[in-house]
């Protein structure tokens, strides 16, 4: 099987697998990910609950709620991803 042959039957299949598994596993982890940023972020214009609550003016943990949040919520997603896809 040649480039060109391999391109146009195999690269269709791969190419939607992809872009489903962008959208399912790694944006949503990427959305939980804010949102811990949002409820640890402590800003002029905005306080988090989280942050409010650690400080009397917030404490400003967002990136760090953000980090331990994807970081908790991206092996699962991945592993689910490998379960289902196998890869």
């Amino acid at each position: 099987m040649g480039f060109a042959a391999m391109f146009v039957t195999i690269w269709p299949h791969i190419l939607a697998t992809n872009t489903l598994n962008n959208i399912v596993f790694y944006r949503f982890s990427t959305l939980l990910g804010i949102g811990g940023g949002i409820i640890g972020m402590a800003q002029d214009w905005f306080v988090g609950p989280l942050a409010a609550k650690l400080g009397p003016h917030g404490t400003d943990i967002g990136f760090e709620m953000a980090a331990v949040v994807a970081a908790v919520f991206y092996p699962p997603l991945r592993l689910m991803e490998i379960r289902k896809w196998g890869r």
